[in-house]
């Protein structure tokens, strides 16, 4: 994929799997990166910031994609919030040795893109039939090692003409050094982009082969059961329990999640409203 077609998917991406916040909250690091502006201005560092100013009143989501269309620098923004954004899901994984070796081995070879290198131009996508996986490193510190997969995506929405959507799909694979554990992280996505309901469990078990493969390192995945019981059960604690899964005897499983606007699970009576 050219740079040309990777801008155009990265439209799509804003278009189609993007929220609103998420927009807004991008628009707003960017202006204040001074990469974007809404007004003229007459101070030289301007000379290479979009300007928005006739774009103003259209949506977040039209000027995000105005943006990326007219600047790389842009582009190379969103490609570093998506280290550091949050994901939906996650998973922990103990690692038996650190790879540093392979690592820098691969990355010598181009099969693996460092962020903050003078070559680097933009992330490489892959889809289903690619045979070369090239992910994008991101040191965070001598402790936190990021690695970006990034996933082409193809659906097909249910409308007439043209209803073909292409997405960027990241998957993050975060090497806590210190700790020996590797957490992967993947966010939701659309179900017309997904193609089946094990999906999100494929692009785990994707990035734990891909690693276990090509790192010669074994992934054990960490037994959180524990843990969570022991949080769940505090009185006094900084986490929000924002959901529940319960085990029935009977072999039924109940899952409650907050709403939109809430700090608590659904109350005795809300459930009584949901068993009528």
């Amino acid at each position: 994929m050219d740079q040309s077609a990777y801008k155009a998917c990265l439209q799509d991406t804003i278009n189609e799997a993007s929220t609103k916040t998420y927009c807004s909250n991008m628009l707003k690091s960017l202006e204040q990166s001074g990469l974007i502006h809404y007004e003229d201005h007459l101070l030289a560092e301007q000379e290479q910031s979009v300007d928005l100013t006739e774009f103003k009143t259209e949506s977040e989501v039209v000027q995000l994609c105005k943006a990326i269309d007219r600047s790389d620098k842009v582009i190379r923004a969103i490609e570093e919030n998506e280290f550091t954004t949050a994901y939906k899901y996650s998973v922990l994984f103990e690692i038996d040795r650190s790879p540093e070796d392979l690592i820098e081995s691969m990355y010598k070879k181009g099969e693996i893109q460092d962020f903050h290198s003078e070559s680097f131009t933009f992330d490489l996508l892959f889809d289903e039939a690619s045979n070369i996986i090239v992910p994008t490193r991101y040191k965070v510190d001598d402790k936190v090692t990021i690695y970006k997969f990034n996933r082409h995506l193809t659906g097909f929405l249910p409308i007439e003409g043209n209803n073909k959507r292409e997405i960027k799909y990241p998957i993050l694979a975060v090497f806590f050094n210190d700790l020996n554990v590797v957490e992967i992280r993947i966010g939701k996505i659309k179900s017309f982009l997904r193609g089946d309901e094990y999906f999100y469990v494929r692009q785990f078990d994707f990035v734990v082969d891909w690693l276990q493969t090509n790192l010669a390192c074994q992934l054990n995945p960490i037994d959180l059961t524990t843990a969570i019981d022991h949080i769940s059960k505090l009185e006094e604690t900084n986490v929000i329990v924002s959901g529940q899964l319960m085990n029935l005897k009977s072999g039924a499983k109940a899952k409650l999640e907050v709403g939109n606007n809430d700090d608590y699970l659904p109350l005795l009576g809300e459930l009584k409203e949901l068993i009528k």
